[in-house]
């Protein structure tokens, strides 16, 4: 077998011994490179989608035009970016979109090592201030392409948006091309491990709480489907949007599974005890939500399943040392980071979804992040407090 052929890697400049460390230029070019290749890349992606589903949909009064700006209105939605709408104000991310940028912006970050030798934190930092500023400028420019009657996006939430997820991506990206590593303390190290175990577990969960809803409300998701598109490729486009919205209905689950649950609109409320909403958008996802009553004091038994996550947690922990104060006290710790990871998930996916009732839609970020602390700290306390029992023994 014949070996690929290996690429060589660019020699790192070296200063000369005691010389003045000299100013590096930021590299504009690569980087606008970087940033107009992935819009480039990922538009026509998502454009080639939706022009087939408007092509194949029977009776649409939408032209080619009306059709590649909605593509934009998906694209610049995907970057966090609201739009106002009739009466009101929608700013639901379809989290699921941002990935596809998110990997190209992470994979040309490393390609900035590689190929255009920037290496070093400040440069790393410099070049991918630089993929931000063309990034996101783009994308503001793309707001006013995109623009349609009732539905104008927000420029200055493009801009914000779009400029943190490149800069966080090319920047992550070239750091582990370039070799860096964050130096942690162990035991921060310890409990931002514990702190993961507890989030997986919980996330774990809730996606399979939510395909297990899914199947339960199976017949009312296809009746909405079937109400709001009949057709084949308008089905094709609505399933499209709930997987697109897949991201955002687990952070909801989780937030439920907590406790604090979530809003369907204003003054209304889907937790544990009962469900209390009105009328919600015709959207196949949002029919797995329980309908509007009361529920049974058995609900309540899954609040053991954060808890259980901190169990995991306070297990992990106890790996490290088997003294219980120490236990205890990074319990606290991890039920501190894993309050302010929840609380931004909740932040992340929080937002309205349409005018009037529905500009308030989504789970509250403190009360999530409250109710991880105390839920996920209590959990790996529980732990602390085994331990404890178990020495005195």
């Amino acid at each position: 077998m014949t070996q690929a052929p290996v690429r060589p890697r660019v020699a790192r400049p070296q200063a000369a011994e005691g010389a003045a460390p000299r100013w590096v230029p930021v590299p504009w070019r690569p980087a606008i490179l970087v940033a107009s290749r992935t819009i480039v890349l990922s538009l026509i992606a998502l454009e080639c989608v939706v022009l087939v589903l408007w092509a194949t949909e029977q009776g649409s009064n939408a032209g080619a035009d009306g059709a590649l700006r909605s593509g934009l209105a998906v694209w610049l939605a995907a970057h966090r970016t609201g739009f106002e709408i009739h009466g009101g104000h929608f700013g639901a991310t379809p989290y699921t979109l941002t990935l596809l940028p998110a990997v190209l912006l992470w994979r040309a970050g490393g390609r900035l090592v590689r190929m255009h030798a920037v290496f070093g934190q400040e440069q790393i930092v410099r070049a991918a201030g630089a993929v931000a500023a063309g990034y996101a400028t783009v994308n503001v420019l793309l707001c006013f392409v995109a623009s349609q009657p009732g539905a104008r996006p927000i420029p200055s939430q493009a801009l914000l948006g779009s400029a943190a997820l490149a800069f966080a991506t090319t920047a992550g990206g070239a750091l582990r091309a370039d070799g860096w590593s964050p130096a942690l303390p162990g035991r921060l190290s310890a409990v931002l491990r514990a702190t993961g175990t507890a989030v997986l577990a919980l996330v774990s969960v809730s996606c399979l709480v939510l395909a297990i809803t899914a199947v339960v409300r199976h017949h009312a998701i296809y009746s909405t489907g079937h109400a709001v598109a009949p057709s084949a490729s308008g089905t094709v486009g609505i399933v499209l949007l709930d997987l697109l919205a897949v991201p955002l209905a687990v952070v909801w689950a989780a937030s439920l599974l907590l406790g604090p649950g979530f809003g369907l609109g204003a003054h209304t409320g889907v937790s544990l005890a009962s469900a209390n909403y009105g009328p919600v958008p015709g959207l196949p996802l949002l029919a797995a939500v329980p309908a509007p009553g009361p529920f049974s004091w058995a609900a309540l038994l899954l609040l053991s399943i954060p808890v259980g996550a901190g169990v995991a947690a306070g297990l992990r922990l106890a790996r490290g040392t088997q003294r219980a104060n120490e236990i205890a006290i990074r319990a606290l710790q991890t039920g501190v980071f894993a309050g302010l990871f929840f609380a931004l998930l909740a932040w992340l996916s929080d937002g309205p979804i349409g005018p009037g009732r529905l500009s308030v839609a989504g789970p509250s970020p403190w009360q999530t992040g409250l109710a991880a602390f105390v839920e996920i700290g209590g959990g790996a306390l529980l732990v602390a407090g085994a331990q404890a029992i178990r020495r005195r023994r």
